[in-house]
């Protein structure tokens, strides 16, 4: 069961970060046309190449939420989902790394949680609320060192 859930912040930096990544991916797509004789099969697979990555690029910027449940963080991102217990949870920190790593965030700035039993044992975020969500946090996770400014 869901009890309070967190939309993720988006901030312009991330914003440019995905049209440049849709333009480069359209030009990727586009060019092959430009230079080979045209065919109708090559054009629809391009095409389909480019409808299909552009979905799976915006996909999280419209489906990426942070539901805190009894016992468990449950983070929503896209195709991908979040089970982070609250007694693996170690510790929290900032972060402006929002390129490396296991990441569920539409923000150039936002938290890390470390845990243990992931693959990774690190998940990037970006609440919109930051203050009170790890105010929340900090209640259901007593035992992680919470270092965030």
């Amino acid at each position: 069961m869901k009890d309070l859930e967190f939309k993720s912040e988006v901030d312009g930096g991330y914003k440019l970060f995905l049209c440049i990544a849709t333009l480069i991916l359209f030009v990727a797509c586009i060019f092959p046309l430009i230079i080979l004789p045209f065919n109708w099969i090559i054009l629809i697979i391009l095409v389909s190449v480019f409808v299909l990555s552009t979905l799976l690029i915006l996909l999280p910027y419209f489906n990426l939420y942070y539901f805190f449940c009894s016992d468990h963080l449950f983070v929503k991102s896209g195709l991908f989902r979040f089970h982070i217990q609250y007694n693996q949870i170690t510790k929290v920190e900032a972060t402006s790394n929002f390129l490396i790593g296991t990441r569920a965030m539409m923000a150039t700035k936002g938290i890390v949680i470390y845990y243990s039993g992931g693959i990774m044992g690190e998940l990037k975020i970006s609440p919109a609320n930051q203050d009170t969500f790890l105010e929340i946090l900090q209640e259901r996770a007593p035992q992680a060192y919470i270092n965030v400014k």
